[in-house]
């Protein structure tokens, strides 16, 4: 098997979507998945199986055709903004744990765990045939993005921050004279 080389930027989604791929082999013909993002041409050649998108001008709208989301990143830094969007949108997510690191969402609660090929593949025959679940983690989740980072509790929360910074510069300014 030939070494894949990645650029530490993109290390993050490559690696999702080599995982994606070996997925989709397990999956076979009953799953579609769909890569929306950033990816170079090596890679959808390698990754034949899925099926790349690129950007989307919509990504609300590309989300509701959805029936689940996918999430397998397993290293990197800051907030998945697919993640929330989709999680926002009522799609039924199921994620690693890093993916969801730094937006309060619980496993089993607003998302589905997996960390590997055979828990991804079990998750995705669970949810595909319990709406019950499907609803209910779509739900928490939904609900959860929007107390935590609706633009109106991002506001609140800059708000705050500017106040606190405006009356502490008030109070410890110190006069300066000149001669």
């Amino acid at each position: 098997r030939r070494q894949r080389q990645m650029c530490i930027r993109d290390r993050p989604n490559t690696e999702a979507i080599y995982f994606l791929h070996e997925l989709k082999r397990e999956l076979g013909h009953k799953f579609k998945i769909d890569v929306i993002g950033k990816y170079n041409e090596q890679l959808k050649l390698e990754c034949y199986e899925l099926n790349f998108l690129g950007f989307v001008d919509d990504l609300s709208e590309k989300l509701t055709k959805y029936d689940l989301y996918l999430c397998p990143i397993f290293s990197g830094a800051g907030i998945k903004n697919k993640l929330l969007e989709a999680s926002y949108m009522k799609i039924p997510v199921i994620s690693t744990r890093e993916a969801t690191i730094g937006t309060s969402l619980k496993a089993g609660v607003d998302y589905v765990n997996a960390e590997t090929i055979s828990d991804f593949v079990s998750e995705i025959s669970n949810l595909s045939t319990n709406e019950v679940l499907r609803r209910s983690l779509a739900q928490n989740a939904s609900l959860k993005i929007e107390n935590s980072f609706s633009w109106n509790k991002v506001i609140k929360c800059y708000e705050e921050e500017y106040n606190k910074a405006v009356s502490y510069t008030h109070l410890t300014l110190p006069t300066i004279y000149s001669v």
